[in-house]
């Protein structure tokens, strides 16, 4: 059922006075609220307009150049004429056959023009889902941000992280749209929306059903079985559009399924590794501590995947009222956010947008004084560490800092960060929830 609001404690009643905790240059202000949030929204949509002129502009005069839209049409194009995908030697085109089928359309449109639908498609979702989440979720959490000045905040201190993906064309500004429209459908009690939204980020990489999972925990009923459908017809949409040669279908699962089998990039050189918690281990801990078997990793795995699926079951069977259970969902969509990109498979540099709303929602935080300055330390140097690493993917010399463990030490440093913001608000203190 959709949150009542009536049962919300009153906005000046979420956290305790903090007028203490607050940081004079930064702290936010009923000043600032009156004269500068307005304009905010304006900013943003002066920038995202400069920089959407800007990637046209590229995409015409080079439109086969850093992008990954290629990959896509070539494999639409070779679906379309009931080629396997996974032929493709230079492009390794490692998606499911669902998204294979689903470009070849595509394939009758130029690189150029079909860009520029995969790019509309990108933003659109992406820019929804985003604010569906802020008004559905962080709205119930009493944080300031009823105020369309509190999205544009948000969408300015994430631009960094964001506008790489839109440059290449990625898949990940859609995916991450989509799960962030999941988690405010499940607090609208919209949980058709919420599987579709699942089951479409599921196809695209296979690691976002992390999130589903998480959120079936806390409506088990309304959305275990639209879930399972939504994967079900996900997997079924290619012979849809194959009714005469399921054969090809079926040889195709089979080629994505091995070619996931075999895509272990953990012995290879440190530029063509994964950026995940392997980096980590491989850069920082292997020189200190020796060589850990595959056991260990495995059992670390099983580990975080055990700590999340409880953490999740607290969470949920707890008495809490309304409010809080939006905070629980923010926490847990949250960490499922950083676990992908610590645990998940082919993390690679621009993955990290995915983190992109954690690390500014909690640097907002600080700035807006609701979180202790030592508290504050560690989400700080995780907006700083993964800003960097954003603009360093675009100079030439960017890559040896990219190719280190910065992204998932700032994705590991979010963590605890998420859990304290979580544990405060949960507090009867800060909350004005009676427990």
């Amino acid at each position: 059922m959709p949150l009542d609001e009536s049962r919300q404690p009153a906005a000046d009643s979420s956290c305790p006075p903090t007028a203490s905790w607050h940081v004079p240059a930064l702290a936010l202000t009923p000043s600032f609220s009156v004269r500068v949030a307005p304009v905010l929204p304006v900013v943003a949509a002066v920038i995202w307009g400069i920089i959407l002129v800007v990637l046209v502009v590229r995409f015409h005069l080079k439109p086969t150049s850093n992008s990954v839209f290629q990959v896509f049409h070539d494999a639409g194009w070779r679906w379309g004429r009931s080629v396997s995908p996974y032929d493709i030697r230079d492009k390794d085109f490692r998606y499911s056959p669902v998204l294979a089928a689903f470009f070849s359309p595509f394939s009758h449109l130029s690189i150029f023009w079909g860009s520029l639908v995969w790019l509309a498609m990108n933003l659109g979702v992406f820019f929804a889902g985003a604010w569906y989440f802020v008004r559905s979720v962080l709205g119930r959490l009493n944080v300031g941000n009823d105020h369309p000045g509190y999205a544009a905040t948000l969408l300015l201190l994430g631009t960094p992280m964001l506008v790489g993906n839109f440059s290449n064309l990625q898949s990940n500004p859609l995916i991450l749209g989509a799960l962030l429209a999941a988690v405010g459908a499940c607090v609208d009690g919209r949980f058709t929306l919420a599987a579709a939204a699942i089951g479409a980020a599921t196809f695209l990489k296979i690691y976002p059903l992390s999130l589903g999972l998480l959120l079936v925990v806390f409506f088990p009923r309304q959305l275990s079985w639209r879930l399972a459908l939504a994967i079900v017809a996900g997997l079924v949409l290619p012979y849809v559009t194959k009714p005469f040669d399921s054969g090809f279908v079926t040889r195709s699962y089979g080629e994505w399924f091995g070619l996931l089998r075999a895509d272990d990039r953990t012995y290879f050189p440190e530029w063509d590794k994964y950026k995940d918690f392997h980096l980590i281990y491989h850069m920082w801990v292997e020189p200190m501590w020796g060589v850990m078997g595959d056991w260990v990793f495995r059992a670390i795995f099983g580990a975080t995947v055990l700590v999340l699926g409880v953490g999740a079951v607290v969470v949920r069977w707890r008495k809490w009222a309304e409010p809080t259970r939006a905070a629980g969902l923010s926490l847990v969509s949250f960490m499922a956010l950083c676990w992908m990109m610590l645990w998940g498979p082919a993390t690679e540099s621009s993955t990290y947008m995915f983190v992109a709303p954690v690390s500014a929602f909690l640097l907002l935080e600080c700035i807006m004084g609701r979180m202790r300055p030592v508290a504050c330390v560690l989400p700080i140097t995780a907006f700083a560490l993964l800003t960097f690493a954003a603009f360093c993917a675009w100079v030439p010399l960017g890559r040896y800092i990219i190719t280190s463990p910065l992204q998932p030490a700032a994705a590991a440093m979010l963590v605890p960060a998420v859990i304290w913001w979580y544990m405060r608000r949960r507090s009867p203190v800060s909350s004005g929830v009676k427990q």
